[in-house]
Protein backbone atom coordinates (compact mmCIF):
# COMPACT_ATOMS: atom_id res chain seq x y z
CA UNK A 1 0.00 0.00 0.00
CA UNK A 2 1.44 3.36 -0.93
CA UNK A 3 1.32 6.48 1.19
CA UNK A 4 -1.44 8.13 -0.85
CA UNK A 5 -3.77 5.13 -0.37
CA UNK A 6 -2.74 4.50 3.21
CA UNK A 7 -2.69 7.96 4.77
CA UNK A 8 -6.50 8.32 5.08
CA UNK A 9 -6.73 4.80 6.56
CA UNK A 10 -3.92 5.43 9.04
CA UNK A 11 -5.49 8.72 10.16
CA UNK A 12 -8.82 6.99 10.79
CA UNK A 13 -7.05 4.19 12.67
CA UNK A 14 -5.04 6.63 14.79
CA UNK A 15 -8.16 8.69 15.60
CA UNK A 16 -10.19 5.61 16.56
CA UNK A 17 -7.48 3.76 18.50
CA UNK A 18 -5.07 6.39 19.80
CA UNK A 19 -2.24 4.24 18.43
CA UNK A 20 0.29 6.05 16.21
CA UNK A 21 1.18 4.43 12.89
CA UNK A 22 4.84 3.87 12.05
CA UNK A 23 4.74 3.12 8.32
CA UNK A 24 7.44 1.03 6.64
CA UNK A 25 7.27 0.85 2.86
CA UNK A 26 9.09 -1.98 1.16
CA UNK A 27 8.63 -4.76 -1.36
CA UNK A 28 6.50 -7.78 -0.48
CA UNK A 29 9.54 -10.05 -0.40
CA UNK A 30 11.40 -7.80 2.05
CA UNK A 31 8.32 -7.49 4.28
CA UNK A 32 7.88 -11.28 4.29
CA UNK A 33 11.57 -11.80 5.04
CA UNK A 34 11.51 -9.29 7.88
CA UNK A 35 8.42 -10.88 9.45
CA UNK A 36 9.89 -14.40 9.08
CA UNK A 37 13.19 -13.38 10.72
CA UNK A 38 11.43 -11.59 13.57
CA UNK A 39 9.05 -14.53 14.02
CA UNK A 40 11.95 -17.02 14.33
CA UNK A 41 13.63 -14.69 16.85
CA UNK A 42 10.32 -14.32 18.73
CA UNK A 43 10.54 -10.55 18.37
CA UNK A 44 8.01 -8.43 16.54
CA UNK A 45 8.35 -4.85 15.44
CA UNK A 46 4.99 -4.87 13.66
CA UNK A 47 1.32 -5.17 14.54
CA UNK A 48 -0.38 -4.87 11.15
CA UNK A 49 0.91 -5.83 7.72
CA UNK A 50 -0.79 -4.83 4.47
CA UNK A 51 0.76 -6.88 1.70
CA UNK A 52 -0.52 -8.87 -1.25
CA UNK A 53 1.43 -11.88 -0.03
CA UNK A 54 -0.04 -12.08 3.48
CA UNK A 55 -1.33 -15.57 2.65
CA UNK A 56 2.31 -16.73 2.56
CA UNK A 57 2.94 -15.87 6.19
CA UNK A 58 3.02 -18.82 8.59
CA UNK A 59 -0.24 -19.24 10.51
CA UNK A 60 1.54 -19.14 13.84
CA UNK A 61 2.88 -15.66 13.01
CA UNK A 62 -0.68 -14.32 12.79
CA UNK A 63 -3.46 -14.20 15.36
CA UNK A 64 -7.08 -15.01 14.63
CA UNK A 65 -9.45 -12.07 14.59
CA UNK A 66 -12.95 -11.26 13.38
CA UNK A 67 -13.47 -7.68 12.19
CA UNK A 68 -17.19 -6.87 11.87
CA UNK A 69 -16.79 -5.96 8.18
CA UNK A 70 -15.49 -9.45 7.34
CA UNK A 71 -19.01 -10.83 6.94
CA UNK A 72 -19.44 -8.74 3.76
CA UNK A 73 -16.26 -10.06 2.08
CA UNK A 74 -16.29 -12.72 -0.61
CA UNK A 75 -14.78 -16.04 0.56
CA UNK A 76 -11.61 -15.53 -1.51
CA UNK A 77 -10.90 -12.33 0.45
CA UNK A 78 -10.78 -14.08 3.84
CA UNK A 79 -8.48 -16.64 5.31
CA UNK A 80 -10.46 -19.76 6.32
CA UNK A 81 -8.53 -19.69 9.63
CA UNK A 82 -9.53 -16.02 10.27
CA UNK A 83 -5.92 -14.78 10.23
CA UNK A 84 -6.07 -12.33 7.30
CA UNK A 85 -8.69 -10.38 5.33
CA UNK A 86 -8.53 -8.67 1.96
CA UNK A 87 -8.42 -4.88 1.97
CA UNK A 88 -8.60 -4.26 -1.76
CA UNK A 89 -8.24 -6.17 -5.03
CA UNK A 90 -5.48 -6.03 -7.61
CA UNK A 91 -6.52 -6.67 -11.18
CA UNK A 92 -3.94 -7.87 -13.69
CA UNK A 93 -4.79 -6.92 -17.24
CA UNK A 94 -3.21 -8.58 -20.27
CA UNK A 95 -1.33 -6.32 -22.64
CA UNK A 96 0.66 -6.87 -25.79
CA UNK A 97 3.17 -5.08 -27.97
CA UNK A 98 1.36 -4.15 -31.21
CA UNK A 99 4.69 -3.90 -33.02
CA UNK A 100 5.44 -7.57 -32.31
CA UNK A 101 2.02 -9.25 -32.16
CA UNK A 102 -0.78 -8.88 -34.69
CA UNK A 103 -4.32 -8.52 -33.40
CA UNK A 104 -5.29 -11.59 -35.45
CA UNK A 105 -2.74 -13.68 -33.49
CA UNK A 106 -4.28 -12.84 -30.12
CA UNK A 107 -6.32 -15.49 -28.32
CA UNK A 108 -10.07 -14.98 -28.63
CA UNK A 109 -10.83 -16.48 -25.20
CA UNK A 110 -8.68 -17.02 -22.12
CA UNK A 111 -9.65 -18.99 -19.06
CA UNK A 112 -7.90 -19.22 -15.74
CA UNK A 113 -7.41 -22.97 -16.12
CA UNK A 114 -6.09 -23.14 -19.68
CA UNK A 115 -4.04 -21.31 -22.23
CA UNK A 116 -5.52 -19.54 -25.22
CA UNK A 117 -8.37 -21.44 -26.81
CA UNK A 118 -7.38 -20.35 -30.30
CA UNK A 119 -4.60 -18.42 -31.95
CA UNK A 120 -0.98 -18.27 -30.84
CA UNK A 121 -0.04 -15.74 -28.21
CA UNK A 122 3.53 -14.53 -28.19
CA UNK A 123 5.49 -12.42 -25.81
CA UNK A 124 8.53 -10.37 -26.83
CA UNK A 125 10.74 -12.99 -25.15
CA UNK A 126 9.36 -15.79 -27.38
CA UNK A 127 8.83 -13.84 -30.60
CA UNK A 128 11.52 -14.58 -33.19
CA UNK A 129 13.49 -11.50 -34.15
CA UNK A 130 16.11 -10.73 -36.75
CA UNK A 131 18.73 -8.06 -36.91
CA UNK A 132 19.40 -6.26 -40.13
Amino acid sequence: MNEQEGLPLWKMFEAASGVMVNYVRSSDSIILSRIAIEHRARQRSWDIAVTTTVNRLPNDALIQFDPPQARALIPAARDPNRRWYGVYANYNTPAYNTALVKKSDLPRVMTSSSSASSGPARSPSTTPTTNG
